[in-house]
């Protein structure tokens, strides 16, 4: 833990205005720092404040069974402040989004009914849920709605009240089927990861306008099914490949 206190201290770091606006093109992302979480992780996000929610889920029962998930909050100096955990689900957990005092949880099943569900973040209460289409891989919450990572390189975004799509980008990346992680910036612009280990930049209308690339699946066939989830913290992209957290510094 005092290792990840020290890392999320630094992600709690802000520049100048706009310091990513020359990001057009091939660009860099540099590694700054990366920590090995307690365990695979299924999620992750900004708490807005320094701090991280990143989201667990053990495999350990059967296909149809009920699995363990766990949703742990740790502030910006890396202490624990709070863990949620749920006993009710059997499909895959695909990304944690937070929504003020709330949780957007995505749970994807190939063949299942695939669904999001928002809970109280103090308690873990249901507050509501409505489903969504197969192949979401990771989820974000930005300015009243869902972005949504659709493996098949394809960005959607849903109305957070009622579920409906307001938008959809796509046919942006050079290798369909391989999309993960999904973040979005204030400017409206959305991070994409890739299995080709590129993290793609959109801008507002949905259009590749960079990519920077990276070395976190090294060592990993990426045609198998690999997690890859993103998060934004205004100064880096957080991102994660099993139980691995790197902090990726954007550099033209």
């Amino acid at each position: 833990m005092k290792a990840l206190t020290l890392l999320l201290a630094l992600g709690a770091c802000t520049e100048p205005a706009d310091p990513t606006a020359e990001l057009t093109g091939q660009f860099e992302l540099v590694t700054v720092r990366q920590v090995t979480a307690e365990a695979p992780i299924a999620g992750i996000d900004t708490d807005g404040a320094g701090g991280l929610w990143i989201a667990y889920r053990t495999q350990d029962a059967g296909y149809y069974e009920v699995e363990d998930v766990r949703l742990v909050h740790v502030d910006g100096t890396g202490a624990k402040r709070k863990e949620i955990a749920l006993h009710d689900e059997f499909l895959d957990l695909k990304g944690i989004a937070v929504d003020g005092h709330a949780l957007w949880l995505n749970y994807s099943g190939g063949d299942r009914a695939d669904y999001v569900r928002k809970v109280d973040a103090a308690t873990g209460a249901t507050l509501g849920s409505f489903g969504t289409e197969v192949g979401i891989e990771d989820v974000d919450v930005f300015d009243g709605e869902l972005r949504m990572s659709v493996t098949w390189d394809q960005v959607v975004g849903l109305d957070a009240h009622t579920g409906g799509q307001r938008w959809r980008a796509k046919g942006y990346l050079e290798s369909s089927g391989a999309q993960r992680g999904v973040a979005s910036m204030a400017d409206r612009r959305v991070w994409v990861a890739s299995l080709d280990e590129r993290i793609y930049l959109l801008d507002p209308k949905g259009n590749a306008v960079g990519a920077g690339r990276h070395h976190l699946l090294d060592g990993n066939d990426w045609s198998v099914d690999v997690g890859m989830f993103l998060a934004w913290d205004g100064e880096y992209v957080i991102a994660t490949t099993g139980n691995l957290i790197s902090w990726l510094k954007p550099r033209p």
